[in-house]
């Protein structure tokens, strides 16, 4: 009995060895790695290469359009490292077919090298002779260039301090919900775990409140709030997440977001696979060096406001003078006493249209 009681030990003890030694059992990491992966993530990924993939139908109520069949292609890379001098590209290639407009698409790339963008529309279907050709010959085929994008950084959209921010927003929430860790799987050449999750609304929409008051500097009013809470009610985005073993960052995300407005008859699910590699790899963007520059076409787009070249002078005072006062409340002049606003709404038809120094006393 003894010989049996040592000769099972041996064997389960043996069977413990090499379930653990070949790796076929592993301990699942915590649920709380996923949000913090997405943490992680903005920290300290400084650079990747990406792929995105967005396929899917959508009913549009319209006769001539009817269901569109799409299928979306991103690739290219990015580097933050540097938010003043920050590199990105993106290659874009997307089919679609509709009723009335099949087999349609569209080929180009875009590049940014730090206070430059260059992008070129590489190829164009002419959406059954609606796009005359002689619209895009001049721009087809041939690199553009925008100098100067010190508009966009110095507004707050892409700055250190903008990323530190969301980051701090990030912080405060957990942005999924129903959790479940489904193994490991490989995915670029980088051994990840995977995740199933729900996207947590309520948190999300907390997000985007942050976010726009972030950007705004003022808190969305209510009917900012019911039309986002109507968008959030709108869809979901369910699919699986992998997860860095190594580095426990976000590496890629494979799901569905379903859209249903049933005010507008609307409903599509749209297929999303991204895979993120070589992250924090350096990054290199080349700047063609026949791009023409398009700075003069798009005026203050990016940079500096456009001059304002109206001609003042051929207003007529009755153009302004008869203007209606009566939907005007005080509030809406919250820098300005009441004597300032009477006197603002009796002397507007003497104010000078093009005299920026006007000031009520």
């Amino acid at each position: 009995m003894r010989k049996f009681k040592g000769l099972s030990l041996v064997l389960v003890l043996s069977s413990m060895f090499f379930v653990y030694g070949c790796g076929l059992t592993e301990v699942a990491p915590a649920n709380e790695l996923l949000q913090e992966s997405l943490l992680n993530s903005a920290k300290n990924m400084t650079s990747t290469a990406y792929e995105l993939n967005l396929s899917g139908k959508v009913a549009i109520p319209d006769e001539t359009i009817g269901t569109v069949d799409f299928d979306v292609n991103f690739t290219g890379d990015v580097d933050s490292s540097n938010l003043e001098k920050l590199l990105f590209a993106l290659k874009a290639d997307v089919k679609f077919s509709a009723k009335d407009y099949k087999n349609q698409f569209a080929k180009g790339e875009m590049r940014l090298s730090g206070n430059k963008m260059f992008f070129i529309l590489e190829e164009l279907s002419n959406f059954n002779g609606e796009v005359p050709a002689e619209m895009v010959s001049e721009f087809l085929g041939k690199w553009w260039m925008y100098e100067d994008l010190s508009g966009m950084m110095s507004a707050g959209i892409i700055d250190e301090t903008a990323k530190q921010e969301t980051i701090a927003n990030l912080e405060k929430l957990n942005l999924f919900t129903d959790i479940s860790y489904e193994g490991t799987e490989t995915l670029m050449g980088e051994k990840t775990y995977k995740f199933t999750a729900k996207l947590d609304k309520d948190s999300y929409k907390t997000l985007m409140i942050d976010e726009i008051t972030r950007l705004t500097g003022v808190e969305p009013i209510q009917s900012d709030l019911d039309m986002m809470d109507k968008m959030i009610e709108s869809f979901d985005i369910n699919g699986t997440y992998f997860v860095g073993v190594d580095d426990s960052m976000m590496h890629g995300f494979a799901g569905v977001l379903s859209v249903s407005v049933p005010d507008e008859n609307l409903a599509f699910d749209i297929n999303i696979d991204y895979k993120a590699s070589n992250i924090n790899k350096p990054v290199s963007i080349e700047e063609p060096a026949d791009a023409q520059d398009l700075s003069a076409m798009f005026g203050g787009l990016f940079g500096a406001p456009a001059v304002d070249t109206t001609d003042y002078s051929i207003l007529d005072e009755s153009d302004y003078s008869t203007y209606d006062f009566s939907e005007f409340d005080s509030t809406e002049f919250d820098s300005f006493d009441d004597a300032q606003f009477d006197e603002y709404k009796n002397n507007f038809n003497e104010l000078d249209p093009i005299d920026d120094s006007v000031v009520l006393e």
